[in-house]
């Protein structure tokens, strides 16, 4: 199955976001992912990301932030939540 998720608009998401994240527009998020237990949703993530020692993200609301060691999110989380991601190259 072929998932796009847009972030901004709930129109654009035909409730794609809500069925597979349990997450509301405004509040998407890398730990949006524990929601999706049969892995629909395909993590792209820009290679930038990875070289920095820190991330910022929402708990899945958007009335908070959280700072995290990026090697945490990406080497600990996407394992114990059985979650790959795909290392894109974005152009600036």
């Amino acid at each position: 199955m072929k998932l796009k998720l847009y972030k901004g608009r709930p129109e654009n998401t035909g409730g794609r976001l809500e069925k597979y994240m349990n997450l509301t527009s405004g509040s998407v998020s890398i730990m949006g992912l524990i929601n999706d237990t049969k892995n629909h949703v395909r993590l792209l993530v820009d290679e930038d990301i990875l070289k920095s020692e820190y991330l910022g993200c929402h708990p899945c609301v958007n009335t908070s932030s959280l700072k995290i060691r990026t090697a945490d999110v990406f080497d600990i989380f996407l394992k114990e939540i059985h979650h790959d991601k795909t290392i894109v190259h974005l152009s600036s």
